[in-house]
């Protein structure tokens, strides 16, 4: 924390992490989390019953299963 206080953020990111700059820690960060998320989500199918005469399920056709 020192070292961000001192220099910048990215300087510290640098020093402490080995990331050019905070931009490409968090990418980095962003990239793992979504590559774990998409992996769990592949394990489950959701399925949705409906009701054709259903308002509520009319509007989470046309919103959720696009």
């Amino acid at each position: 924390m020192d070292t961000a206080y001192q220099t910048n953020w990215d300087t510290a990111f640098h020093t402490h992490y080995g990331f050019q700059n905070q931009e490409t820690a968090y990418t980095a960060a962003w990239q793992k989390h979504n590559k774990i998320d998409q992996q769990i989500a592949s394990l489950y199918e959701v399925k949705m019953f409906t009701g054709a005469d259903c308002r509520q399920c009319k509007e989470d056709r046309r919103t959720i299963l696009p």
